[in-house]
Parts: structure tokens; sequence; C-alpha cells
């Protein structure tokens, strides 16, 4: 079973688009997943993949805000049933995505459901047909605000790796927030039903804790930080990182060291417990 740690804003079928530092700078990518793929698949195995739907396992932040892969779910399902996969298994978490994932995460689950039923179903055909279910009259802004989601998610300029996607501010940029907060109020202003606007105003209400989160992480000017692993710039998001999320991170196998380069030159052994101070741009070396 391959588990996904590409990139889950985009489909693993665009990793030619992918550019030539996130090729050389990161170990997972789209790109090292088809890589991967290609090489599982020559030895005519049976194929499954490990899809993941919990973009708050690393970034907290993301527990809090909307997430609608849409299309790029759909593609990859298309893509691995082409190539023989017969299994998939797809993970949401309570412990990481505030309970059940509900109400934020529905449309993953749903378009996702829908997808591994039919893979050439369309997110626009799935979410044209829930929304008329869900909203009744109030449909059409419904549908277009997830749409500027989905949309929003495939522009990024940043890529998502691993387990995790970009931070939530450069997903949906003001430009992003100003036209989906217009499309929810829009919407409640078109249907009597309670039922209705209880669902609409459930998601509007989502959508103001999310645009809260991404206001305060603008102004807090959060930054990345770089930690130099064998002669290569890899990001992460906290000043701090344990030696074994690094490991995990990078990875590294658990049989091969990692040191520190110390200003000397010379390479001090750290355990898995080590804390990283990564204001100081720390050189890791792996193995000897």
């Amino acid at each position: 079973m391959q588990v996904n740690e590409g990139d889950h804003l985009r489909p693993w079928d665009t990793w030619q688009s992918e550019s030539e530092d996130l090729t050389n700078n990161h170990g997972k990518s789209n790109r090292r997943e088809m890589q991967a793929f290609g090489a599982w698949k020559a030895t005519g195995a049976t194929m499954a993949i490990y899809e993941w739907w919990i973009p708050g396992c690393t970034f907290q932040e993301w527990r809090n805000v909307p997430w609608h892969p849409g299309e790029t779910t759909l593609r990859n399902l298309r893509y691995w049933k082409s190539q023989g996969v017969q299994y998939i298994s797809c993970e949401s978490q309570p412990k990481l995505e505030n309970g059940n994932g509900f109400p934020i995460r529905w449309p993953v689950f749903y378009v996702g459901a829908k997808g591994l039923w039919n893979p050439s179903v369309t997110s626009p055909q799935v979410m044209a047909e829930a929304c008329r279910k869900l909203y009744g009259p109030a449909h059409e802004p419904m549908f277009e605000y997830y749409q500027l989601l989905e949309k929003a998610a495939l522009d990024c300029p940043a890529y998502g790796w691993s387990w995790n996607l970009p931070p939530p501010e450069l997903v949906y940029p003001p430009e992003i927030r100003e036209p989906a907060d217009k499309l929810l109020t829009l919407a409640k202003t078109l249907t009597k039903d309670q039922q209705q606007l209880a669902r609409i105003q459930q998601e509007k209400t989502a959508w103001d804790l999310a645009t809260d989160v991404m206001v305060s992480l603008s102004r807090s000017g959060r930054r990345m930080y770089t930690v130099l692993v064998d002669g290569r710039d890899m990001q992460w998001h906290r000043p701090q990182m344990q030696v074994w999320r690094a490991r995990k991170w990078f990875g590294v196998p658990e049989d091969r060291p990692i040191q520190e380069v110390l200003p000397n030159g010379e390479k001090q052994a750290l355990p898995d417990t080590h804390v990283l101070d990564l204001t100081s741009k720390p050189n890791l070396t792996i193995g000897e």
C-alpha cells in the first residue's frame, strides 16, 4: 500500500509542472509519488493506496479552515483505477480534525465517496447535485462558493507535500476570502426554509472562523524556517523541530543516524528526542 505523500492541492498527473526547486529540495512531491508508483507497479504486486483527508495533521490552523480538493481527488482516483489500483483507504482523524471533520470536511468526504463508486463523475456534477439537495433556491451561490474554494487550491502558488497543505492564508488570500463571504451572505437571502438556512449558517459560521484564523496568521507575519539537510534547503513552519520529526519529515530511515554539523565542522550525533533550534539554520547530515 502506497501512502499518498504528494501535493494534495494538485493531482499526481500534474507532476511535470512542479518547480525545479520543489523537485530538488523536497523529498515528497507528486513527481516522487509517480516515480515510486511506477516502480511498484512494475513488480506486479497487488496495488493499494493510502489516502489522507486530514490537513489539520501538521498545520493546526487547518482544523478550522475548509478544504475542498474536488477534482484533484477525482483525477487521482481515475489515474489509480486506470493503473490497476484495486483498493483505496481514506483517512480522517477525530483527534486532528476537531471531532469527525464535519461540517468543514463534508465536501471532501462526499466527492471522494462518489468518486470511489464511480471515478468518471466530475466535482461540479457532484457538488451541483449536493447543493440543490441541501440549499434549495440558494443552491447557485453555494455551488459558486465551493467552486471558488476548489479553484483557489489549484491556483495557489505554494505547494503541499507529505502530510500537510500550505499555510491557509496562502491558499485563500483576501481576493478569495471576500467573494466567498459575499456568496454565503447572498445565499442566506434566497431561502426561507429553516433547515436550508441552518445549513447555510453552518457554512457561514465556519468560514467566519476560518477568516479570523487567516487574518490573524497574516498579521503575525509567520515565516518558514530552513534547515540544511545534506546540502538541500528544507522548509519547516516552526522555529523548533524535534529530531524524530525531522527524520519523519525528510524521509530518513531509522537505521541512519542524524548528525548536526557544528561551527568547527565536527559532527555531533543527535538523539531523536533532541529539539533543534531552526532560527540558527542548523546543518544536518544524514548517515556517516
